[in-house]
Formats: C-alpha cells, structure tokens, sequence
C-alpha cells in the first residue's frame, strides 16, 4: 500500500485569481516537500524509497472552494520503511540479505546469516526507527501523522503563512 501526505486548503469564498495563487503556493509547496523528502528518505538497498515520491496537481473541488493534493510514495511497504518495523514484525530475509550487501556488512553465505540475526533482532525488539517513534528526518510518525518540527509539519505551516499574507484585492 502506498504511502500518502494530504495537503488541503479551504479558505472562504475568494475570487478566481486568488485561487489560482492559492493552488500555485500549493504546488510549489508540495514540490518542495516531496523533493525534501526524497533527499531525505533512506536508499535502502534498492533505492525504491527515495524514487517513490510522487505529487499530484492541486484540483479544485466541486463542493466550494477548497483545493488538494497528495504527496506519494509507491514503495512497498513505504510507511514501514520510513517508521520502522514494530516488535513482533517478521522481515523477509532477502531484502535484508540485500542490506547487508549493500552496507558492505558481510558477503556470500555469510550475508545471509547476518540477515538471519538482524531479522530475530527486529522480531524481538522492532527497528531503530521506529523505537525512535517514526524517522525524524522526513518527520513521519509510526502511524504517517507529521511530527512536530518535520518536513510535513514545516511544509503546513509555511502554506499556511504564505496564503494568510495574500493580499486580496
């Protein structure tokens, strides 16, 4: 399932133009986050994280004035790969064996063990990160909620600084 980060705006009843420079503050915005984002996702082993990131235009809705857009990553298993991995979580051994050869780690057979144990450790104890409450880098909870001070979070706020500084003729 892909991950996703919703940005909406519904300010009040406002001209056309202004619209149209709210949904381009909204855009701008949104690239800027996902190329955030992506500069900051971890590469893994195979890098499908960091390409992931995807925007969609700003649309404006039917049902008044409100305009959205989502911001997401196609990665298998996206939000387990930015949070982290619970307690109890059973990795696929192959992924880690790739890991495990791309960190250098260890090589041949012995990749393979390596990634046996690191796969006990995340049953047992779950993942760095997400004891860590999420990947603070990107500013992504366990659950996808934005923490307080993230890239998300950051990206919100200055949304909603720029449109409240538009001047409304």
């Amino acid at each position: 399932m892909p991950f996703c980060i919703t940005l909406t705006g519904n300010p009040s009843a406002v001209p056309e133009e202004v619209a149209k420079q709210v949904r381009d503050r909204l855009l701008d915005a949104g690239l800027d986050l996902a190329a955030d984002l992506q500069r900051k996702s971890p590469l893994g082993a195979t890098g499908e994280l960091r390409r992931g990131w995807n925007v969609t235009q700003p649309r404006k809705s039917t049902a008044g004035f409100s305009f959205g857009m989502s911001i997401t990553n196609s990665a298998p298993d996206a939000l387990q790969r930015i949070a982290g991995s619970a307690p109890g979580t059973i990795a696929e051994v192959k992924p880690l064996i790739q890991w495990v050869k791309h960190k250098g780690i260890a090589r041949g057979k012995n990749a393979r063990w390596v990634a046996i144990a690191i796969r006990r450790s995340i049953r047992e104890r779950g993942t760095q990160r997400w004891r860590d409450g999420g990947n603070h880098d990107l500013g992504i909870g366990r659950k996808g909620e934005a923490l307080k001070g993230g890239a998300v979070d950051r990206a919100v706020i200055r949304i909603a600084r720029e449109i409240s500084r538009m001047k409304i003729k």
